[in-house]
This record gives C-alpha cells, sequence and structure tokens, in this order.
C-alpha cells in the first residue's frame, strides 16, 4: 500500500482555508495549523492529519518563553512562508510512505504528522 496526499491542506483556523489562499501578517514570523487528508493510492477512504508549519523565529519566541525544553512531534519548520513549498513538501513525504497494510502505513505517517486519531 502507498499512501497518498488528499488534496492541498487546509487551515482550520481561518474556516478551512485552502493553504494556497494564506498569507501571514508576517512571512518571516508565523505560525499556522494544516489539515489533510491521506488515503491509500488506488482506494477510496481517507484519514486526516494535522501539522503545524512555523518559522524559526516563531518557534524560538516560544521556545524563550517557556524557558524549558518543548517536544516537536508534529511541527515542520520553515525560514519564511511559502504555501507551495510547504505543499510539495507534505506530498513528498505523504508518497514515500508505503506498507502491507494501512496499519503500517499509518504508524510511519504518525512519525511526523499528528492524526485524528490521536
Amino acid at each position: 500500500m502507498k499512501a497518498r496526499l488528499i488534496g492541498c491542506p487546509v487551515i482550520p483556523s481561518q474556516e478551512f482555508m485552502d493553504l494556497t489562499e494564506y498569507r501571514p501578517k508576517n512571512i518571516n514570523h508565523f505560525c499556522i495549523e494544516v489539515e489533510f487528508g491521506i488515503g491509500v493510492l488506488g482506494e477510496e477512504g481517507v484519514d486526516n492529519y494535522s501539522l503545524t508549519v512555523c518559522s524559526p523565529s516563531f518557534l524560538e519566541t516560544v521556545i524563550r518563553a517557556s524557558e524549558r525544553p518543548i517536544f516537536l512531534r508534529g511541527y515542520m519548520l520553515q525560514e519564511s512562508f511559502n504555501s507551495n513549498q510547504i505543499c510539495s513538501r507534505i506530498n513528498e513525504l505523504v508518497s514515500s510512505v508505503e506498507g502491507n497494510s494501512w496499519a503500517e502505513v499509518d504508524k510511519e505517517l504518525r512519525k511526523w504528522f499528528i492524526s485524528e486519531f490521536d
């Protein structure tokens, strides 16, 4: 089984706006959560996953405010906002995932993304 991305990621906090339509106020200091569906190539059905995409400068702000170590599963870092690069990188990663069953594919996807079932 080979994973496939279903459509372009959307932004829940922006009424599920397509990621390619979104522009942050500051492209070098941003943080957004994106959601997207992943299914199996050639089959119907989809599970939803999410990922927080932020700039290193935003993450630095969070770390300094926390004053202690933080965990980062489910994050993607990008120096400056570029929706095409974000979509492309997510698609590239998803397309590289294969397994003998959906359980194996899902287990691999959860290394990077947050599942709707987490």
